[in-house]
């Protein structure tokens, strides 16, 4: 799914693919599923959201009007843009 919507491409270019096959993080996970392999197919559904996400955080957060009001929020939001832009490797 990386690979489909890869960060080199363009928004435009990445959305086109991702409307294209919108299901495939859910197929890839049934077939995981049907392989009885549940931790393969949770890995796979985290992989498809961590790719929208990663694509709707490209650009760091403007968390400056959140820190004015809610310094910890503004933390979590960064937090977990951070951990969007480098995600843990797969066992």
């Amino acid at each position: 799914m990386t690979r489909l919507a890869w960060t080199g491409l363009s928004r435009g270019d990445a959305e086109h693919r991702l409307t294209a096959w919108p299901t495939i993080a859910v197929d890839a996970a049934a077939s995981a599923t049907a392989g009885d392999t549940a931790a393969q197919a949770v890995r796979l559904l985290e992989d498809g959201r961590a790719v929208l996400w990663s694509r709707h955080l490209r650009m760091r957060p403007q968390t400056g009007l959140l820190r004015a009001v809610r310094p910890d929020l503004a933390d979590r939001v960064d937090g977990i843009a951070a951990r969007l832009r480098h995600p843990a490797p797969s066992p």
